[in-house]
């Protein structure tokens, strides 16, 4: 018998009892019954609660630990789905950065040598995405953050600003422009130490010189393995909009 048949023979009262006794004793199952009985303005901030609870870790997990913890962590991007779809907002859209900010953190005291943890930070980049595209993101403070996450906060994830032009609009994309300007030539990444190499981020800044909303290549330069730049400190992944650096291939 399946535990959706069990479940469907329990009576009301039994089975609040019982979702009550696991909520008490588990984690993950008090931040769902919080989501699920959160509406209106407190959900979003039932759903930061659950970003801040389940999207953060203060040690080291090892490979296994890695693997138990993006399980655990999974129902809060699923919540997090339903409410891009549901009904994005620019607040859920700062809720999202805030969101991959915490699972780069991750990644940095993790061994995710088999990527769930990676999937997660990739997955909510791609709902950040799409909650940009509803039209509903500070063109201008997106325009800083995109920016920002590319170049200060780490160098595992790309994020593809031609998937982002509607969302930049003018006003975003002239911020956009300027706050990459002031890139320096070597800047260093404020969680790895690493940098990009010179030719990166030259390349970056000749496809941003001529870049106009209608003159974007309309789709998302795409590749396997890294890219051109062969450094050993400028590290490449490819996956979706998160990578590779779409300007390697504009210059």
């Amino acid at each position: 018998m399946s535990i959706e048949d069990l479940v469907e023979g329990l009576d009301d009262q039994t089975i609040r009892r019982l979702l009550a006794n696991a909520a008490q004793s588990h984690e993950d199952v008090l931040r769902a019954v919080r989501l699920a009985g959160a509406d209106g303005p407190d959900r979003l901030a039932a759903l930061m609660a659950a970003v801040d609870d389940g999207l953060r870790a203060r040690r080291h997990l090892d490979y296994w630990g890695s693997s138990s913890w993006a399980g655990d962590a999974a129902p809060v991007l699923d919540a997090l789905a339903d409410e891009v779809a549901a009904e994005p907002s620019a607040e859920l859209v700062e809720l999202l950065q805030r969101a991959e900010g915490h699972l780069v953190k991750v990644i940095m005291r993790a061994d995710d040598s088999n990527g769930m943890i990676g999937d997660l930070a990739r997955r909510v980049l791609e709902l950040h995405r799409e909650a940009c595209a509803a039209g509903v993101a500070d063109p201008q403070r997106l325009a800083k953050w995109m920016v920002r996450f590319s170049f200060e906060d780490q160098d595992f994830f790309e994020i593809d600003p031609v998937a982002y032009v509607d969302a930049l609009g003018e006003k975003g994309l002239a911020v956009y422009r300027r706050e990459v300007a002031s890139v320096p030539t070597q800047p260093t990444y404020r969680q790895t130490g690493r940098r990009p190499c010179g030719r990166c981020t030259a390349d970056f800044r000749a496809s941003q010189r001529s870049m106009q909303p209608n003159a974007l290549p309309s789709s998302t330069a795409t590749s396997t393995g890294s890219s051109r730049c062969s450094g050993v400190t400028c590290h490449r992944r490819t996956n979706s909009h998160a990578s590779p650096r779409p300007w390697s291939s504009w210059a």
